[in-house]
């Protein structure tokens, strides 16, 4: 259970300890306009501190824990929303041109792009490219033909700024995921792992901390210094932080795609294998105010008795 406006329980703690602790009161009768009060209080018996239960602020503070407006996950089975989408990331510097992987290292990021499309499945895929800067290049979709032919059309300078700033990427991708409003995001980066600074890493662990996955697939040999060095130990790091994996292409730009894919939404849910789920929240509002209406029949009664 959650409560969407949870700031609505102090008020309702409030009326709920006044309607326990408010004091009893002696019901009015005639007799005090006949006798003086010193001989009455004699007269009559001692309460003896007793203290009443207020029905009407007992149905306030239900009306306020309505306003609070509690809620079970998952709605009422009549809306859905994606489970899963796939976006994939890939680095088009001029980095990504070097040969060290045949027949380059941006020709293994066209191919592992079309080959994650393949294995989708029933998700929705997004392509993003960056460099010096980052732009989304194909939305969250289902058409497959449309992906495959942006991804085969990679190229160096389709990103007018020179770099590789991984963290304006990952910034974007975030936007991406959370405007599309996809319960989980499988994030893709096809890089030669340039730009693995702190601040990427930074990122990409506020990423995986809402649920969405970063895997890492390098494309570049270990042994290379040209025109930097892999760093390996930064796209491990960022991985982990991710909530992902690294694998790492061979010499003719082979990756172990499945050790990635392996891990998608459990079946248990018949929808899962749909790339759905329930989308909403079932509130319970309804039901506090109706447990209100007793406390309220009592108000009126005593009103017009």
């Amino acid at each position: 259970m959650t409560l969407l406006s949870p700031l609505w329980l102090i008020p309702a703690a409030l009326c709920l300890a006044a309607a326990l602790l408010w004091p009893g009161r002696q019901a009015s009768d005639d007799w005090d306009r006949v006798i003086a009060r010193p001989l009455l209080a004699l007269l009559r018996p001692a309460r003896g501190g007793r203290r009443l239960f207020h029905p009407a602020l007992a149905a306030a503070a239900l009306a306020f824990a309505a306003l609070a407006a509690p809620a079970l996950p998952g709605g009422d089975g009549r809306a859905f929303r994606h489970a899963e989408a796939w976006l994939v990331l890939a680095d088009v510097s001029k980095s990504m041109t070097v040969d060290d992987i045949r027949p380059n290292r941006l020709a293994a990021a066209r191919q592992a792009a079309v080959d994650l499309a393949d294995l989708a499945g029933a998700r929705a895929t997004g392509l993003a490219v960056y460099a010096g800067d980052a732009f989304l290049a194909e939305p969250f979709a289902f058409d497959r033909r449309q992906f495959k032919a942006l991804a085969r059309a990679l190229e160096p300078g389709i990103v007018p700024v020179e770099g590789s700033d991984l963290q304006r990427a990952l910034s974007l991708a975030a936007s991406v995921v959370s405007d599309s409003g996809v319960a989980r995001a499988h994030l893709f980066i096809l890089t030669d792992t340039g730009g693995m600074t702190g601040n990427a890493i930074a990122t990409a662990a506020q990423f995986g901390a809402r649920g969405h996955r970063i895997d890492v697939i390098a494309l570049a040999d270990p042994a290379t210094d040209r025109p930097v060095k892999t760093d390996l130990t930064a796209a491990q790091a960022l991985a982990e932080a991710g909530k992902g994996r690294l694998v790492t292409a061979d010499a003719l730009g082979r990756i172990d795609l499945a050790a990635l894919t392996a891990d998608g939404p459990s079946a248990r849910e018949g929808l899962a294998l749909a790339g759905l789920e329930p989308a909403g929240n079932a509130l319970l509002s309804h039901w506090l105010l109706l447990a209100a209406l007793p406390f309220a029949l009592a108000l009126f009664r005593r009103v017009l008795s």
